[in-house]
């Protein structure tokens, strides 16, 4: 275990340290290409993926990584199902409302299916997030690591081309999508090559953990609450400032915020990263 952890670590490091002038060329080369009106949509955009992928894991992803006992496939099939059905009420709720939420931030005709694209996007983190779930609870980052930097160079790649194919905020919702779901495909991949872990002892306990899914929403619940206030402070900016000096501020702000961040962006990834090695087994 220590072995891995440390290895784990590295990689994260490693990958994080790599990702940064990767992120820096494609912040570099989108700014060249949208405009400051597109980086306030982005704002708008990330916050509403967060609230769309809080409505739709309800933290059974968290939950499964600290579980005590892997879950048996008939639970993990009740997760995935509550994910979809979850996953479609998001998107059908955001394209209701689509109109209203689009003409509250003045949001063209053009960008109005932003916010059904933001529900489609939180179903494919969503997915991501659960099939990292083996990765993370055998602490293997050295692999998830592998993945994410992989992630990162198709997300500034695809953000860079649609930029320059679209020349609209869309760029960032097609790169966000292609990125969870590149993501998802190589998790997948990875789990296909290797045996599942086992499934609980007993047939007792298999039975239990196949019916309930009350222990992982007891546990993931409260720990999707704590990230909700991380999604209001990033809705600040678009629902604050838009609101008083309008949508080209917002996106003066967002751009600067991307710039201003990125030294801290090789530490982001380690309470993740910690929680993995740190949940009960």
């Amino acid at each position: 275990m220590f072995d891995k952890v440390v290895r784990g670590g590295a990689a994260v490091l490693v990958r994080q340290l790599v990702s940064f002038p990767i992120n820096l060329l494609g912040v570099t080369l989108v700014s060249r290409m949208l405009r400051p009106d597109d980086f306030a949509f982005n704002a708008i955009l990330v916050p509403a993926v967060g609230l769309a992928l809080l409505a739709i894991d309800w933290g059974t992803s968290q939950a499964l990584v600290q579980a005590h006992n892997p879950a048996s496939p008939g639970l993990m099939r009740r997760i995935q199902w509550q994910k979809l059905l979850a996953g479609l009420a998001v998107i059908a709720v955001l394209l209701l409302f689509s109109s209203d939420l689009a003409s509250y931030w003045d949001v063209p005709t053009s960008l109005i299916l932003l916010f059904p694209a933001a529900g489609l996007i939180g179903w494919l983190q969503s997915q991501r997030a659960y099939q990292a779930v083996r990765l993370q609870r055998r602490v293997e980052w050295s692999a998830l690591a592998r993945v994410e930097l992989i992630e990162i160079v198709v997300y500034n790649a695809a953000l860079v081309v649609a930029a320059y194919l679209l020349r609209s905020a869309w760029a960032f919702a097609i790169a966000m999508g292609l990125r969870a779901l590149v993501g998802s495909v190589l998790l997948r991949m990875n789990a296909m090559r290797e045996k599942m872990p086992p499934v609980p002892a007993t047939e007792e306990q298999a039975e239990v953990m196949t019916i309930n899914m009350k222990p992982l929403l007891v546990f993931g619940v409260p720990m999707q609450l704590t990230a909700l206030l991380g999604i209001l402070n990033g809705l600040a900016n678009p629902v604050i400032v838009g609101g008083l000096l309008g949508a080209y501020s917002v996106g003066l702000i967002n751009w600067s915020n991307n710039i201003v961040n990125m030294p801290r962006v090789p530490m982001r990834p380690f309470p993740l990263f910690l929680f993995s090695v740190l949940s009960e087994r």
